[in-house]
């Protein structure tokens, strides 16, 4: 990922991205699947969309936790919320909380440089919940998007 990758968009205004390359639906079925990203570090945010992306789902970038809210309000596709868990403002805890309360079924990836959070389990635990520590691998982040969208059962 070390392509050089620059935007003109401001880190409060949402972002939506389309895959570069659309995978054969006979392939994949995540290229169906609408991702909300919340990463309020630019140069992640837009590492991280590019690498969604890649992998064939639709990214819809935000910045925060009220950009996210609205962004869910507005697009009914989002079926998976991943977000940071150290936000300015409502952490991802927060948004996660308030985003399963008006989508139920949502599901939810925490990325977080705090693996200690993981390993104390300090997190929300629920069915349709995925950690992944940064910095996470390609194959890891794609597992746990599988497992949230329905393609693959949980690890065991």
């Amino acid at each position: 990922m070390s392509k050089d990758r620059t935007s003109s968009a401001s880190s409060t205004e949402v972002e939506a991205t389309a895959p570069r390359t659309v995978p054969d639906p006979q392939e994949s079925a995540s290229n169906l699947v609408c991702i909300l990203l919340v990463e309020d570090d630019h140069v992640l945010r837009t590492v991280s969309a590019d690498t969604l992306n890649d992998l064939g789902y639709r990214a819809i970038r935000t910045s925060d936790g009220t950009q996210a809210l609205a962004a869910l309000a507005r697009d009914r596709d989002i079926k998976v919320l991943m977000t940071d868990i150290g936000l300015p403002g409502m952490d991802g805890q927060q948004l996660a909380t308030e985003a399963r309360r008006r989508r139920p079924g949502l599901g939810i990836l925490f990325v977080t440089g705090y693996d200690n959070l993981i390993k104390e389990g300090q997190l929300l635990r629920e069915e349709g919940f995925e950690y992944l520590a940064k910095p996470y691998g390609y194959e890891d982040l794609a597992r746990a998007l599988r497992r949230l969208v329905g393609l693959e059962g949980p690890l065991r």
